[in-house]
């Protein structure tokens, strides 16, 4: 079995909300995006959307809390 050993999470910095460790990656060609894993806080920094000025936007969240979808109905028509 292979294994990673890279990892997301940038331990010398902190969030600024809630203390956490950030995640940290980037995301070319518009810089780093910064956000805390903690699933109870919404603190992200993107750098390049931040000067872009205000954006309207949504945020879709998903959790499967099932036994997922059949194959039936996942079939490509």
């Amino acid at each position: 079995m292979s294994q990673c050993n890279s990892s997301l999470i940038d331990e010398g910095n902190k969030c600024p909300k809630c203390g956490s460790s950030v995640y940290r990656f980037e995301v070319p060609p518009h810089g780093m995006l910064e956000g805390c894993p903690n699933p109870e806080c919404t603190w992200q920094r993107w750098q390049a959307m931040d000067e872009a000025g205000q954006k309207d936007y949504i945020e879709v969240r998903i959790a499967d809390t099932g036994q997922g979808i059949p194959k039936r109905i996942c079939q490509i028509v």
